[in-house]
């Protein structure tokens, strides 16, 4: 079913968009929503789909980066063809090294373009290693903790620099239906509910989360094409302690929630103020977390 609105795809269609990391999470869901609007797109990927999406294409490659930009001649780009927090805090070096690369090149091919737009992805792990009291916004200084935040603060600094004409996304815990090659926090709940008929909680579940809908980030992003251009908080409404969420997830199959007192707890981002992103962009509004999730659960069979 096709969420976008008609003045986003209007703008899509006036904008001939690239998409990097086309068989991922979040450019299969953009991938497939572009198409059911009859927007044209080019999509790459270094990994096949399924079924296969796009062409396949290491960014890591100068070259052939080089000429597909030649070929394609975007005026969007969408780079989302980037390493996990995961892949980060189990080997920084070698994983910095290749975004960085791939960024790299795409920056280079758009040396000779100003007014090309490019999207780029960081994360709120950049507001890592801050209290969570106090919530941030786009004017908070970082001081991130975890390796992923240090490597998106460093990006989003690289790309602005060399590439004003950008629009960087400061994502929170996204989830939603979707290709997920990486743990989701929301759906491993969920396989574990159908799975054990149970859920397990690490801790007493105080833990608090910034989630949003994969929906609305597919909206946001498209909202990215003519917002101005500079960084932007990209997460849900609600700030919600664990053992709620994983509540309306075991209500939903009828499961048991179990807390493991004697596991600790994950760390806890503070939340992201999105004011910015809803003043540059009037009609762009986040899902409440309930909303959402309930939506999300209505698909999933029991």
């Amino acid at each position: 079913m096709i969420y976008l609105t008609r003045r986003l795809v209007e703008s899509a269609k006036r904008s001939p968009i690239l998409l990097t990391g086309s068989s991922g999470y979040l450019g299969t869901e953009l991938s497939e929503q572009l198409r059911l609007a009859g927007v044209e797109f080019t999509g790459v990927d270094r990994e096949p789909g399924s079924p296969p999406e796009g062409r396949l294409l290491n960014l890591a490659d100068e070259g052939p980066v080089r000429a597909l930009f030649e070929a394609v001649c975007p005026r969007t780009v969408i780079h989302s063809g980037t390493h996990s927090a995961l892949a980060y805090r189990d080997d920084f070096i070698g994983t910095f090294k290749e975004d960085l690369l791939a960024v790299s090149n795409i920056l280079q091919a758009l040396a000779g373009d100003p007014a090309a737009r490019l999207v780029f992805f960081s994360s709120s792990y950049v507001y890592s290693g801050l209290d969570s009291v106090h919530p941030v916004d786009e004017g908070t200084a970082p001081n991130p903790s975890h390796n992923f935040g240090v490597a998106k603060l460093f990006f989003e600094q690289f790309v602005l620099r060399n590439h004003p004409n950008s629009v960087v996304f400061r994502l929170s815990s996204v989830f939603g239906h979707g290709v997920q090659r990486h743990p989701n926090a929301i759906a491993n709940m969920v396989a574990e509910c159908r799975t054990n008929g149970r859920l397990t909680v690490w801790g007493e579940g105080k833990r608090r989360m910034q989630y949003v809908f994969l929906e609305d980030v597919v909206l946001g992003i498209l909202e990215a094409i003519t917002l101005p251009p500079g960084l932007y908080n990209l997460g849900g409404v609600d700030y919600t302690s664990v053992a709620s969420t994983a509540g309306q997830i075991a209500r939903f199959f009828g499961a048991e929630v179990e807390f493991l007192s004697d596991k600790r707890e994950g760390d806890t981002v503070p939340f992201m103020q999105t004011e910015k992103l809803c003043s540059s962009a009037p009609e762009y509004r986040s899902n409440p977390l309930t909303t959402a999730l309930g939506t999300y659960l209505s698909k999933i069979p029991r």
